[in-house]
């Protein structure tokens, strides 16, 4: 079956943008098909007609985070994969809403675009997968540690975890780093069976394991931050400390202009 690439699994410098997708999508964003049926009065249309009714579909990509920042970003990128620069874009496929309570935003996307992205990656195999991942495993990586990952900051110490309950998605992070020489742990978070006192001070069973990789240590941290870097303000620590880089440089300088301004 012959089916049509996304206009960013054309061209390598679009690359890059594919792998930050793919890292997101094991994460919090994810493909949903919907499927409508037809009225009555279609059915007995198509019935007269001889004709052969299939049911409409169309494939939706959402994604449910908090920060403001990786949402416009997954959104930027998404754009850069599914669509030819000379569109329109004054369509309304794209929907960002808040969820106030929660302070939650959710990202809807559709289009046909993005039913040829869902349809030509249900066709590849995971070793294809793989191998378009480690073509560029530090977008990849920043995808998933925008979506999985946490940034523990204790004085100037600095530690970065990834959490995940897929041991395989675990797996490609682990092979991503250790390509780029990041020094690392991977280890068991939280067991299958283990209670869970939830906000509402219910107990919950975990059903699943949750793995996750440990970053820590001056140099490990510092090589990540560098080489992987997040497009979350909240997980990058840079400009980090005690690092005279022209990237920690420039951003130092650029804070104590602030500050100034501030003032």
């Amino acid at each position: 079956m012959n089916i049509k690439k996304p206009y960013g699994a054309h061209h390598n410098c679009l690359r890059p943008a594919l792998c930050y997708v793919l890292g997101v999508m094991k994460g919090d964003a994810y493909l949903r098909k919907q499927e409508y049926h037809p009225s009555r009065k279609a059915e007995v249309l198509y019935g007269a007609r001889c004709k052969h009714y299939e049911k409409l579909s169309k494939w939706l990509v959402a994604l449910d985070a908090t920060d403001k920042e990786f949402v416009l970003k997954f959104a930027e990128m998404l754009e850069k994969v599914i669509r030819r620069p000379d569109h329109r874009r004054n369509d309304v496929a794209l929907n960002i809403r808040t969820l106030k309570k929660e302070n939650r935003k959710i990202l809807y996307r559709y289009s046909r675009g993005v039913t040829f992205f869902a349809k030509w990656l249900n066709t590849l195999t995971t070793s294809e997968i793989h191998d378009i991942i480690l073509e560029n495993p530090a977008w990849f990586l920043r995808g998933f540690y925008d979506s999985e990952g946490n940034l523990y900051l204790k004085g100037w110490r600095a530690n970065i975890f990834i959490y995940n309950t897929s041991l395989d998605s675990i797996n490609l992070a682990n092979e991503c780093l250790n390509k780029l020489n990041i020094k690392h742990q991977v280890a068991i978070a939280r067991p299958a069976g283990t209670k869970v006192k939830l906000p509402n001070a219910k107990l919950l069973i975990t059903k699943t394991t949750l793995y996750a990789i440990r970053i820590s240590g001056h140099a490990n941290v510092s090589c990540f931050v560098h080489l992987v870097g997040s497009y979350i303000p909240r997980k990058s620590p840079l400009p980090y400390p005690n690092c005279d880089c022209p990237i920690c440089t420039l951003l130092r300088s650029q804070k104590v202009v602030a500050k100034n301004e501030c003032l």
